[in-house]
């Protein structure tokens, strides 16, 4: 099960006596898990909104109950059930460890080890942290098209020749 929203990694998580009752009480325990009640991202993780912020719901608990998340870690969840914040069914693992445990593990086994792109191009080492492993001339290719498809666009031109105007002069002003 990925636990792939990066924007939540760096939040902080301090939360007060009175939300954490509230997350409490978005929780129904049953005899295995913990199911989150509450509102649910579209992959059916737990969402718990605090602070002007959105949380997945079992990060919360892992840290309420837990502690902090290690660095660089992601929480897994060893019962696969993804709306499940019981803490004694989460697990700090690497993000390639989530991917090969999740429901696809073959798929990605085959992701981690492949070494050319569907073009022949060499595939990149992969990097902890990152969401996939992407071919470079492949994905420079689409970004000349992508931006060559912006430019033909006469709003966006505007805008992006205005904002090259806008460097210049503070570059100067320095």
């Amino acid at each position: 099960m990925s636990d792939a929203s990066n924007v939540h990694y760096t939040m902080s998580m301090d939360f007060t006596n009175e939300q954490l009752d509230r997350f409490w009480s978005k929780v129904e325990v049953t005899g295995f898990c913990w199911n989150w009640v509450g509102g649910k991202y579209v992959a059916g993780y737990g969402r718990f909104t605090a602070n002007g912020a959105g949380f997945r719901a079992h990060r919360v608990s892992y840290v309420a109950l837990v502690g902090p998340i290690p660095e660089g870690l992601v929480i897994d969840h060893l019962c696969r059930n993804v709306a499940c914040v019981n803490p004694d069914h989460l697990e700090p693992v690497t993000v390639r460890v989530n991917t090969l445990r999740g429901r696809s593990p073959q798929i990605a086994a085959e992701l981690f080890t492949k070494e050319f792109c569907k073009w022949g191009h060499a595939m990149p080492e992969f990097i902890p942290g990152r969401r996939r492993r992407a071919c470079g001339p492949c994905h420079a290719q689409r970004q000349a098209k992508y931006r060559k498809k912006k430019m033909q666009d006469p709003e966006f031109r505007a805008k992006k020749v205005e904002a090259q105007r806008e460097y210049r002069k503070r570059k100067r002003n320095g």
